[in-house]
């Protein structure tokens, strides 16, 4: 299982697949996705922070996030 930094929060979130779910056969969810904006702009978000976003974002909401690192 790898893990990718959210772009909104900063906090690593699990990436689905690969080869550890490989050996283990057990599937492993992915806790964000990568968005394309209208701006042309593409941000790897976790799921808490796509729920934050507005309902048409751009790259500013995602700077607007707050930092998560802790998490």
């Amino acid at each position: 299982m790898g893990r990718q930094p959210c772009d909104g929060c900063g906090r690593k979130v699990r990436i689905g697949g690969g080869i550890s779910d490989f050996w283990t056969m057990k599937p492993t969810p992915t806790d964000g996705m990568t968005l394309e904006f209208e701006d042309d702009t593409e941000h790897f978000l976790c799921n808490d922070c796509i729920d934050e976003l507005p309902d048409y974002p751009e790259a500013s909401d995602v700077e607007a996030l707050e930092s998560r690192d802790g998490e």
